[in-house]
């Protein structure tokens, strides 16, 4: 037992990469498939094994929609992702329930957040967030009241992903008709664009807890809508004129 822990600690002195690469030597995802097992190569939300294979998606999502990051914006949890694909940021602002969090500007719940003025907001950057909100209705109301007219909010969430821990307990997984309907009944439908991320292999991978250095990247920029890993959507709040053309 002194052993083992001695070598626990020595794992733990390694730089993040190298932890990384040794926990993907040491349980290589081909033994997963020769040796079918019931349970997981990594229940870590395979952090250990290197980055989650949904943040793949995330990033390329955000990458795609780089021009609408700007001015007066607003992120949940932290504002990694403004600070990465924004520019001309004027003001960030992080959102979290969490008091505890060092990182948060404002401090409430996206179910019904009066700390924050209506049209507050050019971007609003909402990652795989929704799963935890049991009321998505107030949740998709809120979030266009507090974006200015014409803004835009960009929005991913699990369509196959392992479920958080009981205490932050997941509510939902999405498809990509599920995630326009929760905001189509605040924008019209053409002020709305979803789309879908991944395939069977990354959909699995996934699941079992392979991490993005698992994959090739041609095997996760293939995406096939029949079996989605994780859905977008970018709303965009009708603006003045969009307003006057449906009045009429």
């Amino acid at each position: 037992m002194a052993g083992l822990t001695l070598l626990r600690d020595l794992f733990r002195q390694l730089p993040e990469p190298t932890q990384e690469r040794l926990f993907r030597i040491l349980r290589p995802r081909a033994l997963y498939h020769l040796f079918p097992s019931t349970k997981p190569i990594s229940r870590s939300f395979w952090t250990d094994r290197g980055q989650p294979v949904d943040r793949y998606f995330i990033e390329r999502f955000l990458d795609e929609n780089r021009q609408y990051i700007y001015g007066e914006c607003l992120e949940v949890l932290s504002p990694a992702y403004l600070y990465r694909f924004g520019h001309d940021l004027k003001r960030v602002e992080v959102l979290d329930i969490d008091r505890k969090n060092p990182r948060a500007t404002i401090y409430g719940d996206l179910r019904r957040i009066p700390e924050i003025p209506s049209e507050s907001f050019d971007c609003v950057i909402l990652t795989q967030v929704l799963q935890y909100i049991d009321d998505l209705d107030a949740a998709a109301g809120e979030l266009l009241r507090i974006l200015k007219p014409n803004g835009t909010a960009l929005v991913t969430a699990p369509a196959l992903m392992k479920r958080d821990t009981p205490e932050r307990g997941d509510c939902w997984r999405f498809t990509v008709k599920g995630l326009r309907y929760v905001f189509a009944r605040h924008v019209p439908e053409d002020h709305l664009e979803a789309k879908s991320w991944g395939n069977v292999l990354t959909g699995m991978a996934s699941w079992i807890g392979l991490a993005q250095e698992d994959l090739r990247a041609a095997q996760l920029d293939e995406h096939d809508p029949s079996y989605p890993c994780l859905v977008s959507v970018r709303v965009t709040k009708p603006g003045p004129r969009a307003s006057a053309a449906a009045s009429r």
